[in-house]
């Protein structure tokens, strides 16, 4: 594939836009919708078919906006100059969320049973929105000039997969049927979980690592119960993804920075995707919680007025930077005899004491977990002498930065 694409692609992926190249005999198909169909129909083999029949017959030198069944918006084209016929696919996305009763429709138009409702909730959330259907259909553009670089012209073709809802009905037909609750049960399952998970977040909020666990797994054991889809392993992702965004917005409520949290969640929700089985969902589930408290324990910042807070994240973000008192204070356009005091007040603690505390902080941590040298180490945390480094070390806890490093491991 030429390289303006696979830039293209890298830029799209990195904007959370979905893209998946593809050929028959369409292995792992799922990879089309992020699993949409393979959650509705686990144990039918025919539940890509309709969508896969129509991308064969795409023509090429065209580029394809699809809107399916599900009103999610695909770009599709066929790859040109291919030895083996490949075809690209961008998507899915939405342009406009569903509201909850549309949902319900949807189930309704489809002839889907409304136990789905929740499975197909939580997939819609996890679709990137992009408000209008011409961004889409530029970034789609931007795509197909590439694919199709040194041709004169090509087609956009708007297509709609108008076969594949009666294609459904008669796979669900085939499958098992769904066991429906009645509207009292229902009921009392939702206010239960909502205590449930409202008791995890509380606990989560406060820090506390034992107590959350204890919260999670009295959430998980309840929820284990509700069996709202015949993919179990889809079913227990769906709700594990959903808890981790509820515990990013719980640690960004309890103080904790943006900059903090974001590598933190969208790395969990890579972990939660690869797990095979809900054992490994489980471990999971259990790192993330203790993950979401450590953060909260060592970056909350809410009990801090705006200057702490502004102080301390500029000093946790850059311990490399210059963050002598005056340093800081010029950095916040604040006056350093004002910021001293108040630092002092807030914290318990001076800021340059504050600043060594993490610089020693940071030092235990890679003496530990990496092979850095010394002055390696000296110049991670913003010291860049390794003699003076050495001794504000041994100072600070007892052992030269060496002697430190042999300790732990001899321990480990």
């Amino acid at each position: 594939m030429r390289a303006a694409v696979k830039t293209l692609l890298e830029l799209l992926q990195n904007a959370d836009i979905p893209s998946y190249i593809f050929e028959a005999p369409f292995q792992n198909a799922e990879r089309f919708d992020m699993g949409l169909r393979l959650l509705l129909l686990p144990n039918e083999d025919g539940r890509y078919a309709t969508v896969l029949q129509r991308v064969q017959r795409l023509k090429p030198d065209s580029l394809y906006h699809l809107e399916d069944s599900f009103h999610t918006h695909y770009a599709l084209m066929k790859l040109p100059d291919e030895e083996t016929e490949r075809w690209l696919s961008l998507g899915p996305v939405l342009i406009t969320p569903p509201t909850g009763e549309q949902v319900l429709n949807r189930l309704d138009e489809l002839k889907l049973p409304k136990s789905l409702y929740h499975n197909l909730s939580a997939y819609y959330e996890r679709l990137p929105v992009l408000k209008e259907a011409e961004v889409f259909d530029t970034m789609a553009f931007a795509i197909a000039d590439a694919v199709f670089s040194g041709r004169e012209h090509y087609a956009l073709k708007l297509i709609h997969n108008s076969a594949e809802p009666d294609a459904l009905q008669q796979l669900i037909a085939r499958s098992e049927p769904v066991q429906e609750l009645s509207l009292e049960e229902r009921f009392a399952n939702v206010q239960k979980r909502y205590e449930l998970e409202n008791a995890l977040l509380s606990a989560v909020r406060t820090g506390e690592v034992k107590a959350s666990l204890a919260a999670h797994s009295r959430f998980l054991r309840f929820c284990g119960k509700l069996s709202r889809m015949p993919d179990r392993l889809r079913d227990v992702k769906d709700l594990s993804i959903t808890l981790n965004t509820l515990l990013r917005k719980c640690a960004e409520d309890a103080g904790v920075h943006p900059y903090y949290i974001d590598s933190f969640s969208n790395a969990n929700v890579v972990r939660l995707e690869q797990c095979s089985n809900e054992i490994q969902l489980a471990s999971t589930g259990r790192d993330l919680v203790t993950g979401y408290c450590e953060l909260i324990q060592q970056y909350a910042l809410n009990h801090y007025s705006k200057p702490v807070q502004e102080a301390v994240f500029l000093i946790q973000s850059d311990l490399t930077a210059d963050l002598s008192l005056t340093a800081v204070a010029e950095k916040l356009n604040l006056n350093h005899s004002y910021l001293s005091t108040l630092f002092c007040r807030e914290t318990g603690k001076p800021l340059g004491t504050y600043v060594l505390e993490k610089r020693i902080l940071r030092a235990r941590h890679l003496l530990v977990t990496t092979p850095l040298s010394i002055q390696e180490i000296a110049w991670e945390i913003g010291i860049p002498d390794a003699n003076y480094f050495t001794r504000l070390f041994k100072r600070e806890t007892g052992l030269t930065p060496r002697k430190y490093r042999e300790s732990n491991k001899t321990k480990t």
